[in-house]
């Protein structure tokens, strides 16, 4: 999967991104690399989406992104929305 800063998928984000730099960017994925993807016109997310911060008692921090939606308007209930996040 290669993941892209532009809707053309031109430009591949490198790996030594700092992904708290990616907060409120969009980014736009391909199943593989080099694949000739053709320009998307999405101007917007494709789904509802929130970002996660769990921290443990330990004070380690793990994030993430959690679909609110997928696909769009197929919600999660208030339980499955608790699973997904463990």
């Amino acid at each position: 999967m290669e993941v892209y800063t532009d809707a053309s998928c031109q430009t591949v984000l490198p790996n030594s991104t700092n992904v708290a730099s990616l907060s409120s960017k969009m980014l736009y994925t391909s199943p593989e690399a080099g694949c000739g993807a053709a320009p998307c016109n999405i101007t917007s997310p494709v789904c509802h989406f929130a970002n996660v911060e769990l921290k443990n008692s330990a004070g380690k921090t793990c994030k993430g992104t959690l679909l609110l939606e997928n696909p769009r308007g197929a919600t999660l209930t208030a339980s499955q929305l608790q699973e997904q996040v463990q």
